[in-house]
């Protein structure tokens, strides 16, 4: 997916938080990449979770920069299990978390 894409996902998910109630937005990526974005007051989330593989480097650091998340921010990285369909899924999150004035 070329920077461009990216660029406007980004956009666009900024845009539905600020339109919306609900505080978040979510996209999927191509190659199962989950995104979601949510702000509450001056604090911003952004979220990458993949299903048993957590989010490369090299995709951490092209959305965060895409997302305009400030500079020296690093990810919290975290598993998490559900129940889905009969089934236990294990998914990878990596996490930044920062404040705007």
């Amino acid at each position: 997916m070329t920077r461009l894409k990216l660029q406007t996902i980004a956009a666009n998910m900024r845009a539905a938080v600020a339109q919306h109630d609900t505080g978040w937005t979510a996209a999927v990526l191509p190659g199962g990449l989950e995104l979601v974005l949510s702000h509450q007051a001056e604090a911003w989330r952004l979220a990458l979770r993949r299903e048993r593989v957590y989010p490369s480097a090299t995709e951490e650091a092209i959305l965060a920069e895409v997302f305009a998340v400030p500079e020296g921010t690093e990810p919290a990285r975290r598993s998490k299990t559900e129940a889905a369909k009969e089934r236990q899924v294990r998914w990878c999150v990596s996490e930044f978390c920062w404040r705007e004035a």
